[in-house]
């Protein structure tokens, strides 16, 4: 029996590598996972390439992850006396200025103003991808003198990174949350289709993380008439580590594996794995199970670098950056994860007709609270009077849906319910008229009409 192989193989899909033939090269050849740098390329051109890379993987028989890299902030030297790039020798200097000029001879510049407050003598500044090293002799919050440690050429609007120092910057930029959202939604194409199949949709993690799971799993049903059933949240240590916390249970590779195969999952199944750090082992044991019984995984981690990406579906990876208390996830990475959740969830439930414009159609009436929201529902989308909503919801048996095609189409209730299977349980395609209009009309959105 050969032995298992250890090592992950990564490719990064470019230009060059984008024809199906190449891809189904490196998939036969035995790549476990593509990276997508978004630094680069349009987002037709990445979408493209997944679809690709996921037919590629069907017809080898394999599973094949894919790595969405978002571009992060950029920090750059700015422009050059007539675009010639500078020699820079071991030893030399070169000052950094803040400010719009063309560099030349021992001195560029750069348009982020922070960097040369935020760095102190003794710092590290790695230009053009690490390719130059310098060393910060001094700074006056305005000019950074350095010393030329690893030189080279350096060409215009090349990349600075300051490790170890904390910058004043975003971890998003407004390029990285558009394109965040894009690789959320191919991960939205992976929970929707399981709805419709009718599978499950279960989320595993441990600590901050898997509360988070469980959050999404406890709201979804009441939220948007989902079955209990069809959504889990598989927690390390269990429900009393939901309210207390439990140390050492992210460690039990074993029983994560255990929590999944309880469930008895199938292929129609999809699982989102959450954590933070990328190396929780109770979730990758419940990853690789589900794996093994050929479910697809979404993995949320704020920790691009994980190796757990090898052998999941699609990566979401946040760069949130360091933590304000070092090591404490549930900050930045615990509101970040929470986010694409919510996404996830959301537009998932969108897709499968959960909502009619922004309401929730079908919410389930089993309180006093959620009955008065039921009845506006029906008072907004259909123009009754709030006792006629409460009369119409009564002969659909508390169906908003129901009520509104009944209203909306002149249909019985049983008529309603055939309309809406017929449909795909989406309100908008019953009646074949979109929420939207009545509802800026109601909130006096649309601009008057000239006559």
């Amino acid at each position: 029996m050969p032995a298992p192989r250890l090592t992950r193989i990564i490719a990064t899909l470019g230009p060059a590598s984008s024809r199906q033939e190449v891809i189904d090269d490196l998939v036969a050849a035995g790549v476990d996972l593509v990276r997508l740098n978004f630094s680069h390329g349009e987002r037709d051109e990445h979408a493209a390439r997944i679809v690709q890379v996921r037919d590629a993987a069907a017809r080898a028989g394999r599973h094949v992850g894919i790595l969405q890299d978002l571009s992060g902030p950029k920090i750059r030297t700015g422009r050059l006396a007539g675009g010639q790039p500078l020699a820079l020798e071991p030893g030399g200097r070169l000052t950094i200025a803040t400010g719009d000029f063309a560099g030349e001879a021992g001195r560029v510049s750069t348009t982020y103003a922070p960097l040369a407050a935020s760095v102190s003598p003794g710092d590290r500044l790695l230009l053009d991808d690490g390719f130059i090293e310098l060393a910060v002799e001094s700074t006056d919050g305005h000019e950074i003198v350095t010393r030329v440690i690893n030189g080279g050429a350096l060409g215009e609007h090349k990349g600075i990174n300051a490790p170890g120092v904390r910058l004043p910057a975003s971890s998003l930029t407004a390029k990285d949350e558009a394109d965040l959202e894009f690789g959320i939604a191919h991960g939205v194409d992976m929970i929707t289709e399981a709805v419709r199949k009718g599978g499950r949709i279960i989320f595993v993690g441990a600590g901050t993380s898997g509360r988070l799971g469980v959050l999404e799993a406890a709201e979804m049903p009441p939220t948007f008439g989902l079955s209990p059933s069809l959504v889990h949240a598989i927690m390390a240590g269990g429900k009393d580590a939901v309210f207390r916390a439990k140390e050492g249970v992210e460690d039990d590779y074993e029983e994560g594996a255990r929590a999944v195969a309880r469930l008895r999952p199938t292929r129609r199944d999809v699982v989102v794995g959450v954590s933070a750090s990328g190396i929780t082992q109770f979730v990758r044991g419940a990853l690789t199970r589900a794996r093994k019984a050929g479910l697809k995984i979404i993995f949320v981690t704020c920790w691009p670098g994980t190796e757990l990406q090898t052998f999941v579906d699609l990566v979401i990876a946040p760069a949130v950056g360091p933590e304000i208390l070092t090591g404490s996830t549930r900050l930045k990475a615990g509101t970040a994860t929470k986010m694409v959740l919510n996404m996830l969830t959301t537009i998932s439930m969108v897709r499968v007709g959960k909502t009619y414009g922004n309401l929730m159609v079908d919410v389930q009436t089993t309180s006093e609270k959620l009955k008065d929201r039921a009845r506006r529902i029906i008072v907004v989308t259909t123009g009754l009077g709030y006792e006629e909503a409460d009369r119409l919801l009564r002969r659909a048996r508390w169906n908003v849906k129901a009520a509104i095609v009944m209203q909306k189409a002149g249909l019985p209730y049983a008529k309603a319910l055939s309309a809406l299977r017929k449909a795909d349980d989406s309100v908008r395609a019953a009646v074949g008229e979109d929420a939207q209009p009545v509802l800026r009309k109601l909130l006096k959105l649309d601009p008057p009409v000239d006559g």
